[in-house]
């Protein structure tokens, strides 16, 4: 009698023992899954952040919506043309910068719009600047000191701006180029590009 209990005591225990690993087995397994279901959320947040990079490049008429890296004043960019020329441009020729145009220098120009969206007023030219970014290599600086003055006045919310960003290249280096971009925000994490066809002639 005292072996039959002893027997079903030791099954009893057995079957408890057996029933306590499974389940310990079964969280082990979910453990993994909820690892996996991590990484692929981590994924998803990187290429949601690689096609919002890659979401950031504009064409001619549309416009942008970003902030100054420096202190954070959201506005708007639109760019309403584009071109490149020898002409002079608002009074100024290629010779005013020691250039010509016989040796194929040129002028870029480029018609936009800027927008104050926030609350509060800001002086462009102090807080942001549009870079020409040639994608096989380097980039230049607009002639803020003699075009589109209007940068260097304050701003107020809800108020824009129109003018000329003016830069000086070689139609040989332009031509050079797989595409050209104005770039806001260069550099930073609130960087917007605008493509520019590259010239044919």
């Amino acid at each position: 009698m005292i072996k039959r209990m002893s027997v079903a005591i030791l099954l009893i225990m057995g079957l408890f023992l057996t029933a306590c690993s499974g389940n310990d087995d079964g969280d082990k397994k979910e453990e993994p899954n909820n690892e996996q279901g991590a990484s692929t959320s981590n994924k998803e947040k990187s290429n949601d952040k690689n096609e919002s990079k890659e979401g950031n490049i504009y064409q001619i008429g549309e416009t942008a919506k970003t902030e100054t890296s420096s202190l954070g004043y959201p506005y708007e960019v639109t760019v309403n043309s584009y071109e490149v020329t020898t002409d002079d441009i608002e009074g100024k020729s290629l010779e005013n910068y020691n250039l010509d145009p016989e040796n194929r220098d040129r002028f870029v120009v480029v018609n936009v719009t800027l927008k104050n969206i926030g609350e509060k007023s800001f002086i462009p030219n102090e807080q942001l600047a549009a870079d020409l970014v040639f994608t096989n290599g380097g980039y230049e600086h607009d002639l803020d000191f003699d075009f589109f003055l209007e940068r260097n006045n304050e701003l107020s919310p809800g108020n824009d701006i129109t003018g000329n960003l003016v830069y000086t290249s070689t139609i040989t280096k332009l031509q050079d180029q797989t595409s050209l971009h104005l770039v806001f925000e260069h550099y930073a994490d609130e960087e917007i590009r605008f493509e520019l066809p590259v010239p044919k002639e």
